[in-house]
């Protein structure tokens, strides 16, 4: 970023450390995106002969949650937080992947309506690698303004 913040000249080879840093960022995301449609469609062909005994459990889980909310129980474990330091030195080109891991498990709530959708679709679909294309077709179209 000093680079690019300097009298207007950029530096040479700071472009295509640019590029390639958001194109492994934009890998780090997708990846998820990917494991979570394969992780789906492993997930629903396993849970499509167990569906009513699931049913059931998410019914106990949603109302333990719904419970929470209104503060009528509280549950220790929904309260925790988990933080990784940053260590305070600039990262390298391949710690743009790592921090498109991260940003893909933080940012799966943020898109959680599409996601969801997409997610079930991949779980219907009986076959994990058509699932995790699926989701990679997604990540690259999400992650896409990252890159341009």
């Amino acid at each position: 970023m000093s680079e690019l913040r300097g009298d207007g000249a950029i530096a040479p080879g700071a472009q295509r450390r640019l590029l390639l840093s958001s194109v492994l960022f934009a890998l780090g995301v997708t990846t998820i995106f990917v494991l979570l449609g394969m992780g789906a469609t492993a997930l629903g062909k396993v849970f499509s002969s167990y569906m009513e005994e699931l049913s059931w459990v998410a019914a106990g889980i949603l109302t333990l949650f719904g419970l929470h909310f209104l503060g009528v129980i509280r549950v220790p474990l929904l309260y925790r937080e988990a933080r990784l330091g940053d260590g305070g030195a600039p990262g390298s080109v391949w710690g743009s992947y790592v921090m498109g891991l991260a940003f893909g498990f933080g940012w799966t709530p943020c898109v959680g309506p599409a996601l969801a959708a997409i997610l079930m679709i991949a779980s219907g679909m009986g076959d994990i690698w058509r699932g995790g294309t699926l989701l990679a077709v997604y990540g690259f179209g999400m992650t896409a303004p990252f890159i341009l």
